[in-house]
């Protein structure tokens, strides 16, 4: 009962300590639209769109935030088997979708054979769609004309292993030791959005029992998720 009980606990801080910049910046936003209201006969419209805009962004990240945290305690009984290969393709989706990452290419390189993988799809697109995301930020700071991310696949009998690379110069060495802390971001306050690097490593290593490294360079960082291969014959059934 106490270890329950210690383990909710945890989960709490987590969630609470996740949680609390997007609360902030929802707070600020309607702090700014109450001001606005009061001060000016003739509130602008164009403001308080982007105000809305900026509080319904924050507010689907926390529901991102808690539903994958709240996946790190459900029973094997709720994970499912789903193919790697159309992971990949809604991910190429997403990602190209967005107006930030016109600019850039991605290219997806996968095994010819569908791999499946155990566990939430929704949880390994978020951590894979923030690599990627994160890769597309480095590249702001690059002059570059070819701005290209790679993400790759590949697996032996036991692994299965996933690349996020890019080439948009490497992570300082005085934070590459603090990437993976639960309050670091090279973020500025406003523009975080998704589950970041924190949760994405509890993640892989909780919910999918594997393991997330990078390698970085001053031309640009490779990470690295090797997930224990786990298709219909080798899984162990729950009852």
């Amino acid at each position: 009962m106490n270890d329950k009980r210690s383990q909710t606990i945890e989960t709490l801080k987590v969630i609470a300590h996740q949680w609390r910049q997007p609360l902030n910046l929802i707070s600020m936003e309607a702090i700014n639209l109450n001001v606005q209201a009061s001060l000016e006969e003739q509130v602008d419209s164009k403001k308080v769109l982007e105000s809305t805009k900026r509080i319904e962004e924050q507010v689907q990240r926390m529901s991102i935030i808690l539903k994958s945290i709240l996946h790190l305690g459900s029973s094997e009984s709720h994970k499912r088997l789903f193919s790697l290969n159309k992971l990949f393709d809604s991910i190429y989706d997403d990602f190209t979708k967005a107006s930030k990452n016109k600019t850039i290419e991605l290219q997806i390189s996968c095994m010819e054979e569908d791999i499946q993988v155990y566990g939430f799809s929704s949880d390994l697109h978020e951590v894979l769609l923030n690599l990627l995301n994160n890769a597309a930020d480095a590249y702001k700071e690059q002059s570059k004309d070819n701005k290209t991310i790679f993400l790759e696949s590949s697996c032996n009998d036991k692994n299965c292993t996933i690349k996020v690379r890019d080439n948009a110069g490497g992570i300082p060495e005085a934070i590459a030791d603090m990437v993976f802390e639960q309050n670091f971001s090279t973020k500025i306050t406003g523009e975080g959005f998704g589950i970041g690097l924190y949760i994405a490593k509890l993640l892989i290593e909780t919910e999918f029992e594997g393991s997330i490294n990078f390698n970085t360079t001053p031309e640009g960082t490779e990470f690295i998720i090797t997930l224990p291969r786990k298709d219909i014959c080798t899984l162990k059934f729950v009852h």
